[in-house]
């Protein structure tokens, strides 16, 4: 038999000439047609020959796909790297990863029937640029798997590029994103809904994205539901940059993740973004916004540059924000590293350094500023502890940062509003030998 083999993967995709075919491992043709016109048939018959699981090649070549390609297997789906690119169809996306009735192989111990697992997409391009320039299509649906993996992917030039919903204990790496999302759509270039959990992210660079880079929302639910939500996501080594155009930045937040937290209680830290690069936001917006969820944000560096808010928390959201470098990002910078509203905060071991980005509590409760070295410039106090007009903060910690600046005398204000148990103490500043101050004023001194 290995003298009759020709491929060493259950089948393969090429284009010759102006065909495209598909072949076994043996080298019989399983289907064949016309290139540009049948890409999406012919590299769907080599998936189904490769079922219940096995490998399938896309060898290096343009294919036009008219229609979704579905990975309903466990299947390993390689290409060749960049030279493998695939062009989705002009309204819907390149794979939908997913399961379906044809599914036999299930995630162990969930029943049978339960969840596709196993699959492995890796090593291709999907590019919505068409030849006359128009960029149209989406990249890859995911829906009700486990424990599978996608690896080493471009994907430029489309709408939605990754949407995920019931996905679970999967991991994603060296994923490359460049102008993905639609605006008219309200399509973010990554979105994560419905119930994903224990996702891990190792190398996700979203850059330039045209609408919110990452969105991550519960599904619609009735007031009687529970929603499912998106949580226990993790990523690392990443980056995510705005797009700066000439006219200015896209006037969109560049990440937001919003109420994943419908029925939880607690410093959850549900979405963990760290060791990465995140920047430019658009005016008035954030580079990370998060409403009414568990998030934690370290050893990052951070900047919105266009954008108002370097981080924004609201509507009862839980942030960690640890071991980070916060940057102007351009001459004037952002005027807030942080704001909250109806917020708790942990903001701990971190270095702002540039003009403004002052943190400020509009209100904040539970909260801790603590171990922070400030190196700014600014008309206004660093941190400031205030309130919505009504209501100040309460419960806040102010201890042992350093203020290094020319008004390091005001570094630290506190609003009439704001008088219960807030302890300020053990700060340094730099230049002015004193004790804490405690500024009490009716709105936030300039």
């Amino acid at each position: 038999m290995a003298a009759r083999l020709k491929w060493d993967c259950s089948a393969v995709v090429f284009a010759e000439g102006e065909s495209v075919v598909a072949e076994d491992e043996f080298g019989n043709v399983i289907r064949a047609g016309t290139a540009g016109a049948d890409d999406a048939d012919v590299t769907q018959s080599a998936i189904d020959k490769a079922h219940p699981a096995g490998e399938v090649r896309i060898r290096r070549g343009r294919y036009c796909f008219d229609k979704p390609v579905v990975i309903y297997n466990s299947s390993t789906i390689r290409g060749e790297g960049r030279g493998t690119v695939i062009v989705p169809p002009s309204a819907d996306y390149a794979f939908k990863v997913m399961t379906t009735e044809d599914t036999e192989l299930y995630r162990p111990f969930h029943g049978d029937p339960g969840p596709l697992y196993a699959v492995i997409l890796r090593d291709l391009a999907i590019d919505g640029e068409r030849t006359d320039g128009r960029r149209q299509g989406k990249g890859i649906y995911m829906d009700t798997f486990w424990c599978s993996s996608f690896e080493n992917l471009w994907i430029s030039n489309t709408g939605n590029a990754l949407y995920m919903r019931h996905v679970r204990e999967s991991d994603f790496s060296n994923i490359h994103l460049i102008a993905n999302g639609d605006p008219e759509q309200a399509e973010a270039s990554v979105i994560m809904t419905d119930e994903n959990n224990n996702l891990h992210f190792r190398g996700l660079f979203v850059i330039y994205p045209n609408y919110i880079g990452l969105e991550m929302k519960p599904t619609s639910a009735s007031d009687t539901e529970i929603p499912e939500i998106p949580r226990l996501v993790f990523i690392s080594q990443s980056m995510f940059h705005g797009w700066l155009r000439e006219e200015g930045a896209a006037p969109y937040d560049l990440i937001r993740i919003a109420d994943l937290d419908a029925h939880r209680v607690g410093m959850l830290a549900d979405v963990v973004i760290r060791d990465s690069r995140i920047t430019v936001a658009g005016p008035g917006h954030a580079s990370v916004n998060v409403i009414n969820s568990p998030v934690t944000i370290a050893n990052c560096v951070v900047t919105a540059t266009e954008g108002k808010y370097v981080i924004r928390a609201s509507e009862a959201a839980r942030v960690r924000i640890v071991g980070n470098t916060f940057h102007s990002g351009n001459r004037e910078g952002s005027k807030y590293a942080l704001y909250t509203e109806d917020a708790e905060v942990i903001f701990k071991d971190n270095v702002l350094i540039g003009r403004n980005l002052a943190v400020r509590f509009a209100p904040a409760s539970n909260s801790i500023v603590t171990d922070n070295r400030f190196i700014l410039e600014s008309e206004q106090s660093s941190v400031w502890v205030g309130d919505d007009g009504r209501a100040g903060s309460c419960n806040i910690q102010i201890a042992g940062n350093i203020f290094s600046e020319k008004r390091a005398e005001s570094a630290i204000g506190v609003s009439r509003l704001s008088t219960e148990d807030i302890q300020i103490r053990d700060n340094q500043f730099v230049g002015h030998y004193q004790k804490d101050p405690v500024i009490r004023e009716s709105s936030e001194s300039s």
